[in-house]
């Protein structure tokens, strides 16, 4: 995929760990994402979907006066921003218009990028400078791809032009 929706397409670490922590985060609350949706639990969506129940929760918690069960929620919060969609969506953001023609779909990223700036700055969200990547990046070749070390690759031709 061109731009691909998933964080472990952006961040480089353990795939497994981010799933892990993630799905951690999710248990934690209560929270599954609609099995319908058939997305990954580090799809955009799906952490975008699980902060917005995060802080329908805090702001319950705190017109009902549940100070403890605000300052939990208002502390996953924190955590699960700076450590999931704060380490990549300003990059997915900048990402998404450049795999697009389409003026409607370059819009998008702009609001959630400009959205994502006021509630880290509102909210005081840890966010990743480091991450600075244009887009997702490149996976190492494995053994069993054509272009690994022993393996030579031939360019496909019918009557002298390449084959797509």
């Amino acid at each position: 995929m061109l731009c691909p929706l998933n964080e472990s397409a952006y961040v480089r670490r353990d795939k497994g760990a981010i799933l892990g922590d993630l799905c951690g985060f999710y248990r934690a609350f209560g929270w599954q994402p609609a099995p319908d949706t058939a997305e990954k639990p580090d799809h955009l969506a799906t952490e975008l979907e699980f902060m917005g129940m995060l802080l329908i929760m805090l702001a319950r918690a705190e017109e009902t006066g549940h100070a403890e069960h605000a300052a939990i929620t208002r502390d996953a919060l924190g955590r699960f921003a700076g450590g999931h969609p704060g380490d990549w969506v300003d990059v997915v953001c900048d990402h998404i218009p450049e795999c697009t023609r389409l003026d409607a779909l370059a819009a998008y990223p702009r609001a959630l990028a400009s959205l994502w700036k006021s509630m880290t700055t509102f909210w005081q969200w840890p966010t990743d400078p480091t991450v600075t990547a244009p887009g997702p990046a490149e996976e190492p070749a494995s053994p069993y791809e054509c272009a690994a070390p022993g393996f030579e690759t031939t360019a496909l031709t019918r009557n002298g032009h390449p084959v797509a």
